[in-house]
């Protein structure tokens, strides 16, 4: 068993975190996802809550209650997963949806409002429902067809749909569990209010490099939707200084664990008392 100093998200909201932080820890995030997938699993709850740091910067995925076996090793048949379970914003709206689904790409698009929670300090949606305003601005394409027909769209299809941009409001609150805190439009991409429907209204909040990676991890059709191998094939993500930690083998034959740390960033680090989420809503409510 091992012990991690911080929640991650206690850390996210201290709003210390330099962007090449999040970058760094965004890309462990993924890391992980990619070798859940490999392993033939799936997480299906991935969010701040469910992720810890410990005080070298590295970050371990929590909490596999929910996870499932999509593939058995050795074969090729995909299983798929049933039942809405998760966190209402970090849920893919597949789920919301349809009774059985593929969980890989819930877990990138999972991962992804996880990365623009770090960068927002705020949640784009309450719950990727068209009855939630937010995603219903999000999600409009232009088109009148049920949102059902939208998640079932392949590739082809897609390739087929020309590009709509209207005027709408801005983006939500994260408001379900910590107050949302200033984030500083310099340090943290652009303002919080955007004035497009569609996916600009939240890809134009975010720094403008990882729009495109964050755009097919939020596309809607789940056939569409970028895999976590082609996540980790993205140029801008390449680019991401990550800190990892290495074994190394003494001369008496045991092994130690080594933080290769990045140039171009430090973690963010904070008191006990607030390390952790229940700490941090014992403070809020002081």
């Amino acid at each position: 068993m091992e012990y991690c100093d911080y929640d991650l998200f206690a850390i996210v909201m201290s709003n210390k975190m330099s962007r090449e932080e999040i970058n760094c820890c965004f890309k462990q995030i993924l890391s992980g996802v990619h070798y859940l997938h490999t392993m033939g699993l799936a997480h299906r709850d991935l969010k701040l809550d469910n992720c810890v740091i410990d005080k070298r910067g590295i970050v371990k995925i929590i909490d596999f209650g929910s996870a499932v076996v999509f593939s058995y090793p050795f074969t090729k048949t995909l299983i798929e997963a049933q039942g809405i379970v998760g966190s209402d914003p970090y849920l893919a709206p597949e789920v919301c949806v349809f009774n059985k689904y593929d969980p890989r790409p819930v877990d990138v698009w999972s991962t992804a409002i996880i990365y623009c929670c770090m960068m927002l300090k705020k949640f784009p949606w309450k719950v990727p429902k068209l009855s939630d305003n937010s995603f219903k601005l999000f999600a409009s394409r232009g088109e009148m067809i049920p949102i059902s027909e939208t998640l079932k769209r392949t590739p082809a299809d897609l390739a087929a749909l020309p590009h709509h941009t209207t005027n709408g409001e801005g983006l939500g609150d994260l408001s379900d569990i910590a107050e949302a805190v200033e984030t500083d439009p310099e340090t943290q991409g652009k303002s919080h209010t955007s004035n497009e429907v569609g996916e600009g209204r939240l890809l134009l909040a975010l720094p403008e490099d990882c729009r495109p990676l964050i755009g097919r991890m939020v596309e809607l059709a789940p056939a569409c939707r970028i895999t976590i191998d082609e996540v980790l094939q993205d140029s801008w993500l390449q680019g991401v200084q990550m800190c990892t930690v290495e074994e190394r083998v003494l001369s008496d034959g045991t092994s130690v664990s080594e933080r290769v740390r990045c140039e171009d960033h430090d973690h963010t680090q904070v008191d006990q008392s607030k390390a952790h989420i229940a700490a941090f809503e014992k403070n809020k409510k002081k």
